[in-house]
């Protein structure tokens, strides 16, 4: 467990320093932050970058046993930013600028300012790149954040210190900030422009499998099926004998059960109490790869948002998706089966009762 302090050296006179460390651990912190109001010290001049002071802070630091967490420098900006580029400064309701010097002076909006930030983050990132320390803690979920409506949706919620993942996020935001889009990923999926073709090359994987004749696989759970070049990947994926389980709970656009197109493709919807939510893809029938995600295979989530679908690597979160997955595919309570003459049906047989909702909410899946 980490106990610490916010710590700005640079405002004290330097031969304070191991006595400000040492009454830090007197306290009894092992963790002090650093940097958030330094900016002026990293790069006095334009373009000129010296961590130098805070390399001597760091290390006295480690010599007395404390961890240190680097906080990016853009609280304050240095006074010659605001002096060359005056658009990164806010300004007050009759539209007059704020003054250099003030606390949170910076306009959030600015792409002046969020390109000077990116610059110093980067070199920041590029002179500690060796140490160890650099950390991140995601969360990734799958579409809804209202705290009202979260009592009635189903989604899930992965919270990850992985730092692939973490940096392949830290990549989404640095171009969202830019007004960008993220153009390529190994891990996460993040469309408009690298979701759909990670999803199809996954599907083509099950495909060559198939033709190989061994067990392929594919399970898709969402909220709606309308884009085409996904329709018309499945039915490809369908026609080389992939076994497709679908979960989709309101529109699909794909008729399963067809013969010699889509008669490998089993889609049923669960309206229950909760409105389902959630959105997993599925990959493979052993040692699967799993995502959930925030899209829905349409068009405009595919192919004109930003969304984002991360693989759930740990084994026990990996098999207890499955394990949800397969409680949803058993349901015979709130469950219909989409026909191949495009009605629902509802799913009546034998087998023990399964109401999947009821059971999530009573039970802890393992």
């Amino acid at each position: 467990m980490y106990l610490g302090v916010d710590y700005y050296p640079e405002h004290w006179n330097e031969n304070m320093l191991n006595e400000d460390l040492d009454n830090i651990i007197e306290l009894g912190s092992n963790v002090i932050r650093i940097g958030e109001f330094a900016w002026h010290m990293m790069e006095r001049i334009e373009g000129e970058y010296d961590f130098s002071y805070f390399d001597y802070v760091i290390a006295k630091a480690k010599e007395k046993g404390l961890k240190v967490i680097f906080g990016t420098p853009t609280a304050t900006m240095p006074a010659w930013l605001a002096k060359n580029y005056p658009d990164v400064l806010s300004e007050f309701e009759d539209n007059t600028k704020r003054a250099f010097g003030g606390r949170r002076q910076y306009c959030f909006n600015s792409r002046t300012y969020h390109k000077f930030s990116e610059k110093i983050i980067r070199a920041l990132a590029e002179h500690y790149k060796n140490e160890k320390g650099i950390q991140y803690i995601s969360q990734i979920g799958t579409g809804n954040y209202n705290e009202k409506t979260s009592r009635l949706y189903t989604d899930l919620s992965l919270m990850t210190s992985k730092y692939e993942i973490g940096e392949e996020i830290n990549g989404v935001f640095n171009h969202l900030c830019l007004g960008e889009t993220e153009n390529h990923t190994d891990l996460l999926m993040v469309a408009p422009h690298c979701m759909i073709s990670h999803i199809f090359k996954y599907i083509d994987e099950q495909i060559e499998l198939a033709k190989q004749g061994k067990e392929a696989y594919i399970g898709f759970k969402c909220n709606s099926v309308t884009s085409k070049k996904m329709i018309d990947k499945l039915i490809e994926a369908s026609q080389a004998g992939v076994q497709i389980d679908m979960v989709v709970r309101g529109i699909c656009c794909i008729i399963p059960g067809v013969e010699e197109a889509t008669e490998n493709i089993r889609v049923l919807s669960i309206v229950g109490r909760y409105l389902e939510h959630s959105r997993i893809y599925i990959f493979g029938k052993n040692n699967p790869t799993v995502y959930i995600s925030s899209a829905d295979l349409m068009t405009r989530n595919l192919e004109r948002r930003v969304e984002v679908a991360a693989p759930v690597l740990d084994e026990k979160l990996k098999h207890k998706l499955l394990t949800m997955f397969d409680c949803m595919l058993r349901d015979n309570v709130k469950a219909c089966s989409l026909e191949n003459n495009g009605k629902y049906k509802r799913i009546k047989n034998k087998n023990r009762e399964m109401n999947s909702q009821e059971y999530f909410f009573k039970n802890d899946v393992k």
